[in-house]
């Protein structure tokens, strides 16, 4: 199933969502999130990304990227 972003135009009464997230290093491979929702942590170990909110992402050869849920 592919998803169409339409242009609000094409949409009447259709609200564009923004995200407003930031990020601050806290070492090597390790960073603080904060975003309207609260704060996590995230920390990577070579290829993977976990976070403290049970989030994971997997960088795979070819540009391929997989994210998940570890809890």
């Amino acid at each position: 199933m592919s998803v169409r972003a339409l242009p609000p135009t094409e949409e009447p009464g259709v609200i564009v969502g923004l995200n407003d997230r930031r990020r601050k290093s806290l070492g090597k491979g390790t960073w603080l999130n904060l975003s309207g929702s609260g704060a996590s942590v995230s920390k990577r170990f070579g290829p993977l990304t976990v976070n403290s909110r049970g989030r994971i992402s997997l960088r795979l050869p070819g540009g391929l990227n997989w994210r998940g849920r570890w809890r």
